[in-house]
């Protein structure tokens, strides 16, 4: 269900995994019959979306996501590859926004965080949900995913490193301050965004080695090091390390660590996902739609909304 998903995405490491340790890659993604196999396809989902539409954009917005429009594929039966997906990454941008705007203008970093995990979500509608897979419009939304994660990355170091500098903790700023902040902030993250957007987009596009991987993954693997190293670490180890941290801030950086754990369930739980689907008797076309990136984004899903109670209500 998920092996020739996650070969799109990341077709450099997968390949090597596959080639090199491929005891690994079998226990992971399972020989499977070819009936087996049928059963298990991502086919996408036909919705009748022409009511939240109008009329005169149906063609317009079936092209722009890369379709092709006839007389018996429009939006009245639009197919999505991703329908559970798709209701969690439109949760997720809202609370990417939520975050945004509920967070003091001050923790810029932290702002930013929720402001891009927005972005990846959109890019994740469209890339994952909507579009036909290796369209130019797929290429699109793949690459916003990824520069949104990237971003996300970035600002998550500078957040946790500006939160641990005891000068500039607890600082504050007047309102004329904030704005002009703000204005500067806004523009680098623009710009940082935008430059990895460039770079995903054409290596996507011309399917330069390891793109996806070095901005996605290596990005935030650093940050999940250092946001656990700096922040969950001592909670655990040693909590009166870190009196700035109430009992909320606490309990809230244990859970958003754990949520990291549910995402990362996704892959092994994929061939228990398929064995189950295999063995139903009724429609099996939802379930067939479920893939690893269900599961990693319902974990993001839970630690976005931790990591958003830690920042407001955990930190003295």
């Amino acid at each position: 269900m998920s092996e020739d998903n996650i070969l799109r995405l990341f077709p450099s490491s997968t390949n090597l995994v596959k080639t090199h340790l491929p005891a690994l890659w079998n226990q992971l993604f399972p020989h499977l019959s070819s009936s087996s196999r049928e059963k298990c396809a991502m086919k996408p989902i036909a919705f009748d979306i022409s009511t939240l539409i109008p009329e005169q954009h149906h063609t317009i917005l079936y092209t722009l996501l890369g379709h092709t429009p006839n007389s018996t594929n429009s939006l009245k039966n639009f197919p999505v590859r991703s329908p559970l997906l798709l209701v969690l990454a439109l949760v997720g941008l809202g609370l990417g926004l939520q975050g945004f705007v509920m967070i003091r203008q001050d923790l810029w970093t932290w702002r930013r965080v929720f402001l891009w995990y927005s972005g990846m979500n959109l890019g994740a509608v469209v890339c994952h949900c909507l579009t036909v897979l290796g369209s130019k419009e797929w290429e699109v939304g793949w690459a916003l995913d990824v520069a949104s994660t990237g971003s996300i990355a970035i600002n998550m170091i500078l957040a946790v490193i500006y939160q641990r500098h005891p000068e500039r903790r607890g600082r504050r700023f007047s309102t004329q301050q904030l704005d002009q902040q703000e204005f500067i902030v806004n523009i680098a993250s623009l710009v940082l965004t935008l430059a990895l957007f460039m770079a995903a987009y054409y290596g996507i596009s011309q399917k330069v080695p390891f793109t996806a991987e070095l901005i996605y993954i290596v990005l935030i693997v650093v940050a999940a090091g250092v946001f656990g190293w700096t922040l969950v670490i001592p909670v655990l180890v040693n909590p009166q390390s870190t009196p700035q941290v109430n009992l909320v801030g606490k309990l809230a950086l244990l859970s958003c660590a754990g949520s990291v754990l549910l995402g990362a369930l996704g892959i092994p739980l994929d061939r228990r996902i398929c064995e189950w689907v295999n063995t139903r008797t009724g429609s099996r076309d939802f379930l067939a739609t479920v893939s690893f990136l269900d599961v990693f984004f319902a974990g993001c899903l839970v630690g976005m909304q931790f990591l958003m109670v830690y920042v407001l209500f955990g930190v003295v």
